[in-house]
């Protein structure tokens, strides 16, 4: 059940993109520009033109439609690497989310400095090294997410 809950909040988690890019397509081509040249979050670029970012839009749309909390969760934090709720289910959203922000869309999504100082406090690091010292890091969470689900996956109910 888990993976059919993983499944569908993957598909859902940036809902709230989705429906400002199709209501507001101009006006998200600037928000995509501001934040590429600028070099901010998404989030940011977002808030900046509409007051808001396509996780409270998302969230909203989730609470709109009568959605289950889980999903309604994953379109709020799928930005947030310190959410706790339903986090078997959102952890893995947020780490594939910000390895495809980061490696194909190059897009800045995560403040590594700051993930760094949460998830490995003794180190130091900044720029690439943060970077990679984080990506190594939830490298090894989707690892023991993926071996996890295999063990539920192939043991008897």
């Amino acid at each position: 059940m888990i993976v059919l809950y993983l499944q569908v909040a993957g598909l859902l988690h940036d809902i709230g993109a989705l429906a400002v890019q199709f209501c507001f397509p101009e006006e998200y081509k600037k928000v995509v520009n501001f934040q590429k040249t600028r070099k901010v979050s998404i989030i940011e670029a977002e808030r900046r033109y509409f007051s808001l970012d396509h996780c409270e839009i998302g969230s909203r749309l989730c609470l709109e439609w009568g959605l289950p909390a889980y999903l309604l969760d994953c379109a709020r934090e799928h930005h947030n690497l310190s959410c706790r709720n339903y986090a078997n289910i959102i952890e893995p959203v947020i780490i594939a989310n910000s390895f495809l922000n980061a490696e194909v869309d190059h897009q800045v999504t995560i403040d590594y400095k700051q993930l760094i100082h949460s998830y490995c406090p003794n180190k130091n690091l900044e720029g690439n090294e943060a970077r990679l010292e984080v990506q190594m890091f939830l490298y090894s969470k989707w690892n023991s997410f993926q071996q996890g689900m295999q063990e539920q996956v192939s043991s008897p109910a």
